[in-house]
């Protein structure tokens, strides 16, 4: 970074490549599309509508009931959880996490895993996806 900065180019610049306007993505909440319906009984999921082939991104919105969120039979590289607000119980074979707000679960994405909120009070969680290589 300091090279570039001495050089007066950025860093992208400096290993060869360019940033597009269209490589910048920008999701307004208003323009997620929701997955799961609310009031189907399953979590309510909402896609942020980044349009990438290596990563997805979700927001969230466990039942207390354990459900069966991503039980590892799509193949991805890596998941990631991140609770926004709330308590929830992530669950994987022989294993329990509780998380509460500003917690975070990182795993590989072929684990069979289950999340569930803890409590009545509204719950939401980020999770990240890697598809591939990033």
């Amino acid at each position: 970074m300091r090279l570039s900065c001495a050089l007066g180019v950025s860093v992208s610049e400096f290993f060869g490549g360019s940033v597009g306007s269209e490589d910048i993505q920008v999701a307004r909440a208003g323009e997620r599309v929701t997955v799961t319906p609310t009031g189907s009984g399953a979590p309510h999921l909402e896609a942020l509508g980044i349009k990438s082939d290596k990563l997805s991104t979700f927001v969230l919105h466990p039942q207390e009931e354990s459900q069966a969120v991503g039980h590892g039979s799509v193949p991805t590289r890596e998941e990631c959880a991140y609770v926004l607000k709330g308590e929830v119980e992530v669950s994987f074979e022989g294993r329990s996490e509780r998380l509460s707000a500003q917690d975070c679960v990182h795993f590989p994405g072929i684990v069979p895993h289950k999340i569930r909120r803890i409590g009545s009070a509204e719950t939401v969680v980020l999770v990240i996806v890697v598809n591939g290589d990033l």
